[in-house]
């Protein structure tokens, strides 16, 4: 009798020591799921830093909807200041201040070329349009060019004017719309518009050459100190109208330091 009730308690601690083994070991189970959860995390977390670093580092003077996207570099970007016209920005230059819509993207790393001569490109403004079935088809873009490289050079708005428009005719497709004096902005500076249209050619080694759309330009062309400075918004033809009054509201905002 007395053997059968000492067999029933040990049986009795065994099942208690065995559950509580198995708790304890369940616990370090969770403890280090979680740990690994939480290094994932953090892991992952780097991973999207760095990501997002190397995306803006490229061009950290990109603008997105008007606001500089977060800085993961030292280049010291900020936001641009509103401007006077509501939903607009100041853009300010070191030859030029310029208002701009908000909701295009400011960038100062546009390498291409909008100008027949060979400008230096000095910032450009991308409109986004996802309808747009062609790469930056729609921009307003800011460059300067002096003519020979030589600024002591005496050249007037007209030489500039001229060899614009020589350059512009080596595409089979410029037609000529407009061309007359202009003033631009604050100070009413003496310039000079044309506008254009040309083809948007697609080239593929299948079908070779296609052409794939119109896109309608407007140059307003002024000079300052030996500089010519070239306002140029190009867009689809189609879209040249949609956005031509931001334009021109950038364009009376243009004012020369």
């Amino acid at each position: 009798m007395y053997a059968c009730i000492i067999l029933a308690l040990l049986l009795f601690s065994i099942t208690l020591l065995q559950s509580h083994l198995f708790t304890n070991n369940h616990r370090s189970v969770l403890a280090e799921q979680q740990s690994a959860i939480s290094s994932s995390s953090n892991q992952s977390n780097r991973v999207l830093g760095a990501i997002a670093s190397n995306l803006f580092t490229d061009n950290p003077d990109a603008t997105v909807g008007g606001y500089h996207p977060p800085i993961y570099n030292s280049s010291g970007s900020k936001s641009d200041p509103p401007a006077k016209e509501k939903g607009f920005l100041v853009a300010d230059e070191k030859p030029f201040n310029v208002s701009y819509s908000s909701s295009w993207i400011k960038n100062k790393g546009f390498s291409t070329q909008f100008t027949g001569v060979h400008s230096t490109p000095i910032i450009s403004f991308l409109i986004p349009d996802f309808e747009a079935t062609t790469s930056k088809s729609n921009f307003v873009g800011i460059a300067q060019y002096i003519i020979g490289g030589n600024q002591t050079a005496a050249a007037s708005l007209s030489d500039y004017v001229r060899e614009e428009i020589n350059e512009l005719e080596s595409d089979g497709s410029f037609q000529l719309y407009e061309s007359h004096p202009e003033r631009l902005g604050h100070s009413h500076n003496v310039a000079y518009k044309i506008v254009y249209a040309t083809n948007i050619v697609d080239s593929s080694p299948s079908v070779g050459a296609e052409v794939v759309g119109h896109r309608k330009t407007m140059e307003i062309i002024t000079v300052n100190n030996g500089t010519a400075y070239f306002f140029v918004y190009s867009a689809n033809a189609n879209k040249y109208p949609v956005y031509l009054p931001d334009v021109i509201m950038m364009l009376n905002s243009f004012e020369m330091k």
